[in-house]
């Protein structure tokens, strides 16, 4: 049984032992020649199975040798190394020595054992034949021992191998993945800073970008400013070379020239005492030489002087030559104007003035005055007349062009506007053309400022005239204004001159009639209204009549007035209702004049509470008592927020007006009405210009037939239908809507809070 277990690796022992044997019983006399022959062999031996044992190690590479017990490792060898995958380059590195101390001891173990069985042979060999079976049994099975126990141990050290080696594969495979994550992580921040720059990146072009839009906004701006700017600049500049005159010039070289002199004259003082201090003085030559430098470079500089005001003398002689050539082209454009049948030319005083007396063109544009006979308006603007000798100048010039105006037969409407120094002289000018003028019908005076007398003068030569039938006074600020002392005296030169001239048209708009002071003077004013007859439009507008309490907004024009100013436009209502009513407002009995006025304009007088309002609608209802008929058919109360009360109060006066006078227009632009009220208004309107009420056809008979009507005329696109007489202030005749006098066609026009707005067409005749 023991020779069984050795196995292959025993046999091969048996048999090289029986050949020592026999070689022994051979040559036995040889024992010292067998002895270091067996000693050899037996070394051989040994060398051959410590090679097989490093064999079976250097065939797996990556395993390592470690013992059951010990904890040390083999190094791999560089065979080993060359021998590994490409792929195991980085755990190769990191691979601790596989070198164990157990494998090595055992292969000594198993050498110094096979040498002792040796050398015990070699003993038996010698003692002699008789023990010599015994002594090879011993032998072999000690062999037989010994190489089952270094298998034993090989293959616990083979395990042991591959576990450390599948340990440290793991451990390896470990790191690769850590190794991997890091990566990851190292490309996530990587990208995430990327992303951040390209966003920083898009932030600085998008800022960039801004800010080169805006500086190209601001070159723009920069542009339009200077270029506005140098049309200023230009504009200022001929008005400037415009009021210069020929008397400057020659007023500038006489003082140039004397200038000149006294330069001269103090040169040459200066220059002698200085050679005269030098010389008394005894002083070397080198002072004497400074001196003269000093002296030289004052002659030098006040040489560049004269030459500097030369250069500005001539150049301001050219502006002025310029000035004169476009004033002169100017004027020659009106006479060209006035030659080609213009209806309506506006003189500017800054042109004219600038032209002078002496030039030709005036005379030229007053003989085209005096010829045309197309020329319907003419408009004096700016200022006539100043304390400065220019302005003299143009006093003398607007007398030529009024005596050119005088012997024109065709104008008949005289505007002065933009005149910031109304004064008396001025006033006195237009006031004599007026009188004498027997054409002019219409006066309109707008954003005037008068000084001193200048008003006064005006009206009372205005007073003389025969022709004169509007008056028209508008943005006059302060013509009525508290802090002037001829307010009060100035509003009765109003009413006089409409007493005298029997006006049929007034309008006193924006002259801040709420600043009088005395409650005398507006009834004054409303008295002569009432009592002239002539008088039929009556325009009140953007006067402050109600809404204003002491401490209120008061005036207009921003300025700030005292409690007794801000008091008085509360009385400014009943006045005017009085006056509208009929009822005398001197004695305040019940004596009613006759009604003249036919239209009413109050266009934003601040009438936004009812009772104001119901004031006037009750002084426009026809009176039981009054043996007079209302002649009223147009009232205007446009940009008074009175709202749906106020509406139902004007309705209330269209729906009560008799078949002879009817309101056929009223104007509701900007009141805060609703669309209902404003539909109510316009039927009754429609019903009050159709010839149907004179039939005797209801209002919702009358309004049916004419939407028919209308309706009819939309389909087959006729121009309008047969029907009969106008109204009653058009007359008869005229069928159609095309009949009748365009005078009475009315519209009604409004703002609610519901539609931005409404308006309504209503013919005089059929529709």
């Amino acid at each position: 049984m023991k020779f069984l277990r050795s196995g292959s690796r025993s046999t091969s022992n048996n048999s090289k032992d029986n050949n020592s044997k026999d070689n022994s019983n051979n040559n036995g006399n040889n024992g010292s020649s067998n002895n270091i022959l067996s000693r050899s062999r037996s070394r051989s031996k040994s060398k051959t199975r410590i090679s097989s044992t490093n064999n079976s190690t250097s065939n797996n590479p990556r395993r390592q040798n470690s013992t059951s017990g010990g904890g040390h490792q083999q190094q791999p060898s560089s065979s080993d190394h060359q021998n590994q995958d490409p792929n195991n380059s980085m755990s190769s590195c990191f691979r601790p020595s596989l070198a164990s101390s157990s494998s090595s001891n055992d292969v000594v173990d198993s050498t110094y054992n096979m040498e002792y069985n040796n050398n015990e042979s070699e003993r038996s060999t010698s003692y002699g034949s008789s023990n010599h079976n015994n002594d090879w049994r011993e032998l072999t099975y000690n062999t037989d021992i010994n190489s089952s126990t270094t298998e034993k141990r090989n293959k616990k050290n083979n395990n042991s191998i591959n576990n450390n080696n599948n340990k440290v594969l793991y451990k390896m495979k470990g790191f690769d993945d850590e190794i991997e994550i890091e990566q990851q992580q190292q490309q996530q921040q990587l990208e995430i800073e990327l992303e951040l720059e390209r966003e920083e990146q898009q932030l600085i072009v998008a800022a960039v970008t801004k800010e080169i839009s805006a500086i190209e906004d601001n070159k723009k701006k920069k542009k339009k400013k200077s270029t506005s700017r140098k049309k200023r600049k230009d504009q200022e500049e001929v008005q400037k070379m415009k009021m210069k005159s020929n008397n400057k010039t020659t007023a500038t070289a006489t003082a140039a020239a004397r200038s000149k002199e006294d330069d001269d004259d103090d040169d040459s003082a200066s220059i002698d005492d200085d050679a005269s201090s030098c010389s008394s003085s005894g002083k070397d030559d080198y002072t004497v030489q400074k001196i003269k430098k000093k002296n030289h470079q004052k002659i030098q500089k006040q040489q560049q002087k004269q030459k500097m005001k030369q250069q500005k003398q001539k150049e301001q002689e050219q502006e002025q030559v310029l000035s004169i050539s476009i004033c002169q082209s100017l004027g020659l454009d009106l006479v060209a104007q006035l030659l080609s049948g213009v209806t309506e030319i506006i003189i500017d005083s800054a042109v004219v003035s600038a032209i002078g007396m002496p030039t030709k063109t005036i005379h030229d544009i007053t003989d085209a005055l005096i010829r045309t006979t197309y020329l319907q308006k003419i408009t004096f603007t700016g200022t006539w007349s100043s304390s400065s000798s220019s302005e003299s100048q143009s006093q003398k010039v607007l007398k030529v062009l009024l005596d050119g105006v005088q012997k024109n037969t065709s104008v008949s409407i005289f505007i002065v506007e933009i005149n910031h120094y109304f004064d008396r002289t001025t006033g006195y000018l237009f006031g004599t053309y007026l009188k004498d003028n027997i054409r002019i019908v219409k006066l309109q005076i707008q954003n005037c400022q008068f000084i001193n007398s200048g008003f006064s003068l005006l009206m009372i030569s205005i007073q003389h005239s025969k022709s004169i039938q509007s008056l028209c006074i508008e943005n006059c600020p302060n013509l009525l204004s508290s802090t002037s002392q001829s307010s009060s005296d100035n509003l009765d030169l109003i009413s006089i001159t409409i007493q005298y001239l029997q006006l049929q048209y007034l309008k006193l708009s924006n002259i801040n009639l709420h600043q009088i002071q005395d409650r005398h003077n507006l009834q004054f004013l409303f008295q002569i209204i009432q009592s002239t007859q002539s008088l039929k439009i009556l325009d009140l507008s953007n006067n402050i009549l109600g809404d204003i309490r002491p401490g209120g907004s008061g005036s207009r024009t921003g300025s700030s007035s005292s409690a007794n100013a801000n008091a008085n436009p509360i009385m400014i209502i009943p006045l005017l209702s009085q006056c509208l009513s009929g009822i005398d407002m001197m004695t305040k009995q019940k004596q009613y004049h006759p009604y003249h006025i036919e239209k009413l304009i109050l266009i934003d007088c601040k009438i936004t509470r009812p009772t104001c309002l119901k004031q006037i609608t009750d002084s426009l209802l026809q009176r039981s008592n009054s043996p007079h008929q209302q002649v009223l058919t147009s009232i205007d109360f446009s940009s008074n927020k009175f709202g749906d009360t106020g509406a139902k109060l004007l309705q209330k006066l269209v729906e009560s007006s008799t078949n002879a006078t009817k309101i056929v227009s009223c104007g509701m632009i900007g009141c805060n009405v609703n669309s209902k009220h404003l539909k109510l208004m316009a039927d009754r309107l429609r019903y009050n210009n159709s010839f149907l009420q004179k039939i005797g056809f209801s209002s919702n008979m009358s309004l049916a037939i004419l939407d028919s009507v209308s309706s009819i005329e939309h389909v087959f696109g006729t121009g309008g239908g047969g029907g009969g007489g106008g109204t009653g202030s058009s007359g008869g005749g005229g069928g159609g809507t095309t009949g009748g006098n365009k005078k009475d066609n009315t519209t009604i026009m409004s703002t609610s809070t519901t539609s931005t707005s409404e308006i309504s067409w209503i013919g005089s005749s059929a529709r």
